[in-house]
C-alpha cells in the first residue's frame, strides 16, 4: 500500500505541476484549452496582455491608441526571442498572416474580421492582411473596415502570440516569453527554464510539468511535496477534494475563485413542445439547482442568470436565482435560495396544453460528471411531470448533434469564457446571426429581434460602463423567454503547498506563474511583474 507522507521541499528554484495529457505539438495560433493555454504564457507573449481583473495591460506594446477605424501599438524596444533575435513590427504582423491562413487552421479566425484584409486571407484569397502595416520596426498600423469594441480583448488572447518572421516549429517554439522549452520527454514530462531575468530572487527559474499522471498518482504526488500545486489544470477528483478540505494540514492550503463559465440547460426554441415559454420555464422550476451544486461537492454558486458574477462588469457579490415572481413576469430578482417549485412547474405545464406531462431525449456529454448532473435532472423533472431518456454522447458528436438544426429538443450545456466580456456569452449563443442548419453555435435556435437590437446597440457603444448596462438588459430580456436554464457557475479550487507564495487564481490564465515565488514571499514591488 502507497502512503502519503509528510510534504518535503527539496529545490526552491522550480515549480513542478502536473499538466495532463502530452499536448503533441506546441502552436498557439491553434492551441484551445487550459493546458495549452499554459504552455503559451510560458512561451510567448502577444500585443496586449489581461491583468487580474481581466482588463486589457500592455505587454509586447507599451502604448496604443484607438479610433474607430485605426488602433495604432507602440512597441517596446529591446524586445528579444528566446533565441536572441529582437522582435520587430514586421514580426506581428507576419504572426498574424499566419494566424489567418487557412492552412493553419485557428479556431476561431473571424474574431478578427474587423481588420482591413482579414477576410481575404481567412478565404485563401491573400497571404497578407492590408490593414496591417509597420510604419518603423516599433509601431503596428492596424487599419478596420469597421469599429470593433472588442478586438483588443481578442488581440490578448493567445493565439495572436507573436514569432520570428510568424514561423513556428511546433517541437522547438521560439517566442519572447519569460521560459524557453528546453526538455521535452513524451508521455511524460516537459521543462521550461527561464530566457529572461526573473521578476524576484524567489521566482520559479524552471516550470516543470508532469504529463499523463491519473487523478489519484497526482493527488499522491503532491500530498508527498512531489508537486507544488494541484487542481490546476483539471479539478481536484471529488472524494479526494472532500478529504483535503477537512484535513486539518490542508485545508487552510486551498485558493478558490468564480470560473467564468456558466452550466445550464438548452432547449430548441423552433421545436415543440419547447417552442413555448411556458413549457421553458416550467423546466426552470422543475430543477433543483442546489441539489447539483451538492453533487460538485459545492465547488459552484447557483446561477444568477446566464453571466457568471467573476466576469467584468458584473457584480462580483451576485449570487442569485431567479425567483417564481421573475419566471413568470420575464424579470430577475435577487434571492438567497434558488427556484424550486414543481407545482408551478405542473401549472405551467397544463396552461401549456400539458396537463399529463412530456416525454423527451436529453442529450449529455458522456463525462462521469455529466452523466452525474444528468440523471439528477432527470429525476427533478420528473417529478413535474417531465420525463427524460437520457442520451449520452462523446463530446465531439454532441457537438455535432446539438448543431444540427431541428434535431435535439433538449440538452445539457456548458459554456467557458473565451476571452472576459459579457459579449462572449451573450452573443455567439444567441444572437440569430450565428443561427445555422449544421454547426450552428446558436445551439438553442433562440431569435429574438428585441435581443439582437439590443446586442448592436451594445457593440456600437464606446462607453464600457453603458456597453455593460445594455447588456445585463440583454441578459433580462433573454430570462423573459429562457432558451436556457442557467443552473450554476463553477468554481475554481487549487491547492498550495507550504512554501508556494502568491498563488492567485487568474480570471483567464489557468497558471498565473508571474506571481508566484517558492520558498519566501515576493517582493512587494515584484508582484504581477510580467516583463
Amino acid at each position: 500500500m502507497l502512503v502519503a507522507c509528510a510534504p518535503t521541499r527539496i529545490r526552491h528554484d522550480t515549480l513542478r505541476v502536473a499538466l495532463g495529457d502530452d499536448p503533441g505539438k506546441i502552436d498557439p495560433a491553434t492551441g484551445y484549452s487550459i493546458p495549452t493555454w499554459s504552455i503559451d504564457k510560458l512561451l510567448f507573449d502577444g500585443l496586449v496582455d489581461y491583468d487580474d481583473a481581466g482588463r486589457i495591460v500592455p505587454d509586447l506594446a507599451a502604448t496604443w491608441s484607438v479610433e474607430p477605424d485605426r488602433l495604432v501599438f507602440h512597441l517596446r524596444h529591446g524586445l528579444r526571442f528566446s533565441n536572441g533575435a529582437s522582435c520587430r513590427a514586421d514580426d506581428v504582423i507576419a504572426s498574424m498572416d499566419r494566424l489567418l491562413r487557412p492552412q493553419t487552421r485557428c479556431p476561431v479566425p473571424r474574431f478578427y474580421a474587423a481588420i482591413a484584409g482579414a477576410d481575404a486571407v481567412i478565404a485563401g484569397r491573400s497571404r497578407h492582411i492590408r490593414g496591417l502595416t509597420a510604419p518603423d520596426p516599433f509601431t503596428v498600423d492596424m487599419r478596420l473596415v469597421r469599429p470593433d469594441p472588442f478586438l483588443l480583448q481578442v488581440l490578448a488572447m493567445p493565439f495572436c502570440s507573436v514569432l520570428p518572421h510568424g514561423e513556428l516549429d511546433p517541437r522547438h517554439p521560439i517566442g519572447t516569453g519569460p521560459f524557453a522549452l528546453t526538455r521535452w520527454i513524451h508521455g511524460q514530462k516537459m521543462v521550461f527554464d527561464h530566457a529572461r531575468p526573473a521578476p524576484d530572487p524567489h521566482s520559479p527559474r524552471r516550470v516543470e510539468f508532469d504529463l499523463g499522471l491519473s487523478e489519484q498518482v497526482e493527488d499522491l504526488k503532491f500530498e508527498r511535496g512531489e508537486l507544488d500545486l494541484l487542481g490546476v489544470h483539471r479539478p481536484i477528483d471529488g472524494p479526494d477534494f472532500v478529504r483535503l478540505l477537512h484535513d486539518p494540514r490542508w485545508k487552510s492550503r486551498f485558493v478558490s475563485a468564480p470560473e467564468m463559465a456558466t452550466y445550464y440547460i438548452g432547449m430548441n426554441t423552433e421545436m415543440p413542445p419547447f417552442d413555448d415559454v411556458r413549457v421553458r420555464k416550467a423546466v426552470a422550476f422543475a430543477v433543483d439547482r442546489a441539489r447539483l451544486v451538492q453533487l460538485l461537492n459545492g465547488r459552484a454558486v447557483v446561477a444568477a442568470g446566464f453571466l457568471p458574477p467573476g466576469l467584468p462588469g458584473i457584480d462580483q457579490s451576485r449570487v442569485r436565482a431567479l425567483s417564481g415572481a421573475a419566471l413568470a413576469s420575464g424579470s430577475s430578482a435577487a434571492v438567497s435560495d434558488p427556484l424550486h417549485d414543481v407545482a408551478e412547474a405542473r401549472a405551467l405545464l397544463a396552461q401549456a396544453g400539458h396537463p399529463d406531462g412530456i416525454s423527451a431525449t436529453y442529450y449529455c456529454p458522456n463525462s462521469a460528471t455529466s452523466m452525474k448532473l444528468a440523471m439528477a435532472i432527470q429525476q427533478d423533472l420528473a417529478g413535474a411531470g417531465i420525463h427524460l431518456i437520457l442520451k449520452p454522447l462523446s463530446f465531439p458528436t454532441f457537438l455535432t448533434a446539438v448543431g444540427q438544426r431541428r434535431n435535439v429538443k433538449i440538452f445539457q450545456g456548458n459554456w467557458v469564457a473565451d476571452y472576459p466580456d459579457p459579449s462572449n456569452f451573450l452573443v455567439p449563443l444567441f444572437s440569430s446571426a450565428n443561427i445555422q442548419d449544421v454547426n450552428s453555435r446558436n445551439t438553442t435556435f433562440f431569435h429574438d429581434p428585441a435581443y439582437d437590437a439590443l446586442l448592436a446597440r451594445a457593440a456600437a457603444e464606446p462607453s464600457v460602463a453603458r456597453r455593460d448596462a445594455i447588456y445585463r438588459q440583454a441578459e433580462r430580456e433573454l430570462m423573459a423567454q429562457m432558451p436556457v436554464v442557467p443552473l450554476f457557475h463553477p468554481e475554481n479550487y487549487v491547492l498550495v503547498q507550504p512554501w508556494v507564495y502568491g498563488f492567485r487564481l487568474h480570471p483567464v490564465w489557468p497558471l498565473a506563474f508571474w506571481d508566484i515565488c517558492l520558498g519566501a514571499p515576493c517582493r512587494p514591488h515584484a508582484a504581477g511583474v510580467r516583463r
